[in-house]
């Protein structure tokens, strides 16, 4: 991940705390990222992964007992440094607001909607 160490909150000494990630295996990252989200929103990704990456992620998930706060923290940061790399809100934003429609309404409503949404930004 980008800049492996993640500065953190002051310690009691008031220094700054920092948590190389590192040192944290994919696998668990992917289990903190996971385990952050709701259940059914971590079973929508664990469900475009291979069999061995959810056997893989799986087992550092049974195993993340007792995560500090602070390497949770670090894990969201550098994941957050990462795609913000990578993502450009605004591009491709019609067609992300398109599919999402579509998967939460169903293709003939998310169509009516989108034809009103994109007709109201004169877009289209």
């Amino acid at each position: 991940m980008a800049n492996d160490i993640v500065p953190q909150d002051d310690n009691a000494a008031g220094m700054p705390v920092e948590l190389d990630v590192s040192t944290i295996t994919g696998e668990e990252k992917a289990a903190i990222l996971l385990l952050s989200l709701n259940e059914q929103d971590a079973a929508g990704i664990i469900r475009h992964l291979e069999p061995k990456q959810v056997q893989r992620v799986g087992s550092a998930m049974a195993r993340a007992k007792d995560l500090s706060q602070d390497k949770v923290s670090a894990v969201h940061r550098a994941f957050l440094e990462d795609i913000q790399k990578y993502t450009n809100i605004g591009m491709g934003s019609e067609d992300f607001m398109r599919n999402a429609l579509v998967a939460a309404l169903g293709e003939d409503k998310a169509n009516n909607l989108v034809d009103q949404i994109l007709l109201g930004t004169g877009s289209k």
